[in-house]
């Protein structure tokens, strides 16, 4: 049997009463779960908005613009592309 060391670095544990309300995604059982990165977050590494999804009426509104910026515009004059932040 060949032991191997784990090369990836653990990030330190952060007690519960220091992270902010804004980073729980849920409660179940009275324990917290966190959004995935809220330690980049508490590092300073990362902004909030970067690791939070889109809620499901975000998304709506954007399907529903989509399709109105589809249906409308003329694609031999137009292209539509996202623009990277």
């Amino acid at each position: 049997m060949l032991a191997v060391r784990n090369s990836q670095k653990k990030l330190p544990k952060i007690p519960a009463k220091k992270i902010p309300a804004s980073l729980i995604y849920e409660v179940i059982d009275g324990k917290p779960i966190y959004y995935k990165g809220y330690r980049e977050v508490l590092g300073g590494t990362k902004k909030i908005s970067e690791i939070m999804g889109a809620s499901t009426l975000q998304n709506m509104i954007i399907q529903y613009m989509l399709r109105i910026l589809f249906r409308n515009l003329d694609e031999k004059k137009y292209h539509i592309r996202k623009v990277k932040k």
